[in-house]
């Protein structure tokens, strides 16, 4: 015992050499006879404080000795006391370490399997962010085997299985709660990013116990068939490596009537693994041969061909893929344009995106017979169209066709000419607006343009175009603006793509329809999350001068009044969603550097621009006032810096003196009382000024009734329970610490020392205050009852 209480003090030295030597020497002592950690607990402590040392080499030499005592620690605690470390500093350590840590999932004692593996577990949890956010590639070698490893313990022993569902449940994969504020993308990311390293056998494991797969084979009820092939058909498209070890089975029988669907979606896989090149896939001739004969045949839809044409582009017999193109070619020159039939377009679109020799060779043929396709109407010939109806083959056909430009300017984005007759279609449909079903046409070439803003030489022809595309956000279908804003955020998600072009979807605060404000804020959330925090300021300010630029453009701008009151409403929905103490004042100096440039030789924008930034620069005001922001004005500050980000839109200069003294002041009276009502807090009394307690207008509104009342509304009105509580002795309101000192188990000599003696059988009323997750209570003497108030009026 003496050798050790001396390793103690060793520990405890200023020297690191010596405190490195002691720390080896009392690893090799507890290697050797591992009672010594009961024996002595004080040096026990002792070394296991050596993990957070300042010198490197002792915490160095502390990790390397936890490999060699994972396997023969003796109890539980020995085993969590170890493991209780940061795992930055294990991230120095071995592997083989942390494996053998994983060994002790089959230790003969319960308690130790147990605390192995929720150890495991922790790790990773703690490591989560770091692997898949951060793309840390050594914490990933280090800590991304671990889910795979806890879950292939499963085969051990019943005990061992029920242990691997716990860490799985509290650490792997934690289940979100069921409540409004939960991110369930997040959450689903995560459920993607820990089944992509599984290995078959883990992956059977997990879906056994997550009970995921079992409503894949549930075909009696035909909504969890409809349910099971929308998953398998997304998996297929985000995530086509699940079924790499099923390829030998597919492609089914087309002709097969008990899988409707199957064929399809087995075409989308093994395309996928064609384009990938997967060793897996061994196809011959012969069955390739079949394939091309199943695209060409008359068919109903056009997916099936679409994908079976992928994988023929990807395979290895371009002489096969060569006769497919030319027979597609042929029904194309044989067929009226007005009744084409839509395998041809999907077809088409899959040449020119994958394989634009091959559709070089006939181009100019293709789109001199697909150019009267795609003719605009005189008008609008089904007015009374909606999306809930099933798209014709004749729109559908045009739709493809659409894409066919789209994917052919994409790979040929060097040519100027091509350019030209891309854009000029593409512009042709995005500013054509007759409604009914040419509705999608419109969405379909506005989409197409967002995709080709990511090629650089499109860039600044898709910038002047950005006003007549944000006009899809205001198609006059519902499903339409809903299909549209659901393709910009999956385009946000493309690391090219110019993510200050979503700034469109604040337009949606003009949307009759909640869901689409609902949608447009998810979208904004989604596209900020993914910015570094360094660029998140940068692209606020961006953001603010394209959706100026955007409302400047709109073809039904007007300074009337109701038109202004419609401006304004964009404006708050972006202050509402991006302001804050830290960008507000260069949002206030945006606007006013905006009332001094113009638009070169467009007075008319020029005019408008004045207008909107005069609006947005009053309501910036009004928002830093309500929310007691101060905007700070540094003097020498009055000039545009050509860093600005006005500059980045086209044709911005700057105005002449002229110019700016040519409209009048538009933000009047009634507007400006419009904002307050909007903005200003309400304080009705001295008393709750005096408790710094405030309320927007928008607060009251929640009072309404089916209304979920917010943490102002609550703390108003306990305030206004306090204060006629001083007038009405019948009311008590308790502290709000009363059930929390009641739950503790707090005597009675400690409550009368924070509360006060108070006669409550003579009160009409008693509140309790609980910050609990039940609802408070309240026991009404006078109707002799105990009613409990939710948060929902």
């Amino acid at each position: 015992m003496h050798v050790l209480d001396v390793l103690e003090q060793q520990l405890r030295d200023t020297d690191p050499q010596l405190r490195c030597s002691a720390t080896r020497a009392l690893y090799e002592l507890y290697q050797a006879n591992r009672q010594l950690i009961a024996e002595c607990p004080s040096a026990w402590r002792a070394w296991l404080s050596r993990q957070h040392d300042k010198s490197l080499p002792v915490r160095m030499e502390f990790v390397n000795a936890i490999g060699l005592l994972l396997p023969i620690l003796p109890d539980p605690n020995t085993i969590e006391d170890v493991l209780k470390i940061d795992h930055a500093t294990l991230l120095h350590g071995h592997k083989d370490h942390l494996k053998a840590l994983a060994g002790r999932g089959l230790d003969i004692d319960i308690s130790v399997q147990e605390t192995a593996l929720h150890s495991l577990g922790k790790l990773f949890n703690s490591t989560y962010l770091q692997i898949w956010y951060g793309y840390d590639i050594d914490v990933l070698r280090m800590f991304g085997w671990i889910p795979s490893q806890i879950f292939r313990l499963m085969d051990s022993s019943p005990a061992i299985s029920r242990i691997v569902e716990d860490v799985v449940s509290q650490h792997i994969l934690p289940l979100p709660l069921s409540s409004p504020g939960v991110d369930e993308v997040a959450w689903t990311k995560r459920l993607l990013s820990v089944i992509a390293p599984l290995d078959a056998r883990a992956m059977s494991k997990l879906l056994l116990i997550s009970t995921l797969a079992r409503p894949c084979f549930r075909k009696s009820d035909s909504v969890t068939s409809a349910n099971a092939s929308r998953i398998l058909v997304y998996v297929g498209k985000h995530l086509p490596e699940l079924y790499m070890q099923h390829l030998q089975q597919l492609p089914p029988d087309p002709s097969d009537r008990n899988l409707p669907g199957m064929y399809e979606l087995s075409m989308q896989v093994i395309a996928a693994a064609a384009r990938w090149g997967s060793p897996l896939l061994h196809i011959t001739e012969s069955s390739l041969q079949v394939l091309k004969s199943v695209a060409l045949a008359p068919a109903n839809g056009f997916r099936a061909p679409k994908f079976t044409a992928r994988f023929i582009i990807f395979s290895s017999y371009p002489d096969i893929c060569k006769e497919l193109f030319n027979e597609i070619c042929e029904t194309l020159k044989s067929t009226s344009p007005l009744v084409l039939d839509v395998r041809v377009p999907a077809i088409l679109a899959q040449f020119a995106r994958s394989s634009p020799t091959v559709f070089d060779s006939r181009s100019s043929e293709i789109f001199e017979l697909l150019d009267p396709l795609l003719l605009p109407p005189q008008n609008s010939i089904d007015d009374d169209w909606t999306s809930t109806r099933p798209a014709s083959d004749s729109l559908q056909a045009k739709i493809l066709a659409l894409k066919v430009y789209r994917n052919y300017g994409l790979t040929h984005a060097s040519s100027e000419e091509v350019r030209g007759v891309v854009l000029k279609m593409l512009a042709t449909w995005v500013q054509w607006f007759k409604g009914g079903s040419t509705q999608m046409l419109n969405v379909q070439a506005a989409v197409s343009l967002l995709h080709m803003s990511i090629s650089r030489p499109y860039a600044a022809d898709i910038a002047r175009l950005l006003p007549q595309i944000s006009l899809a956000m205001q198609a006059s279908d519902f499903g339409v603006r809903m299909a549209f804003v659901h393709k910009v955020v999956d385009l946000s998600r493309k690391p090219m793509f110019p993510c200050h072009y979503t700034a469109m979807v604040f337009l949606a605060a003009v949307d009759d329809e909640p869901e689409m404000k609902v949608l447009a804020t998810a979208c904004i959330t989604c596209v900020m999350r993914r910015l570094p925090a360094a660029q998140q300021g940068t692209m606020r300010l961006r953001m603010f001068t394209v959706l100026v630029h955007l409302l400047v453009h709109h073809p039904d701008f007007d300074s009337s009044q109701a038109e202004l009151l419609d401006v304004a409403k964009c404006v708050k929905f972006y202050l509402d969603q991006m302001s804050d103490w830290e960008t507000i004042g260069d949002l206030s100096k945006l606007a006013r550097d905006g009332k001094l440039l113009c638009y070169a030789q467009r007075p008319e924008e020029s005019r408008r621009l004045m207008i909107i930034c005069d609006l947005a620069h009053e309501l910036i005001q009004i928002w830093a006032q309500s929310h007691l922001c101060p905007v700070r004005i540094i003097p020498g500050e009055n000039g545009i810096q050509y860093s600005s980000p006005w500059f980045l839109l086209p044709d911005i200069e700057h105005a002449t003196d002229g110019l700016k003294a040519d409209y009048p002041c538009v933000f009047t009276e009634e507007m400006s009382e419009w904002v307050r009502s909007e903005y200003t807090l309400y304080t009705p009394s001295r008393a709750l000024r005096a408790a710094l307690l405030a309320m927007r207008t928008s607060d009251i509104a929640r009072l309404k009734p089916g209304q979920f009342l917010n943490d102002e509304i609550i703390n108003f009105c306990t305030a206004l329970f306090y204060e006629d509580y001083k007038s009405k002795p019948d009311i008590h309101i308790f502290s709000s610490f009363l059930s929390t000192k009641i739950v503790d188990g707090v005597d009675s000599v400690s409550v009368r020392r924070w509360d006060k003696a108070v006669n409550l059988i003579s009160k009409k009323f008693l509140i309790v205050p609980v910050h609990k997750l039940i609802p408070p209570w309240v026991l009404d003497r006078r109707l002799e009852s105990m009613r409990k108030h939710s948060n929902l009026l």
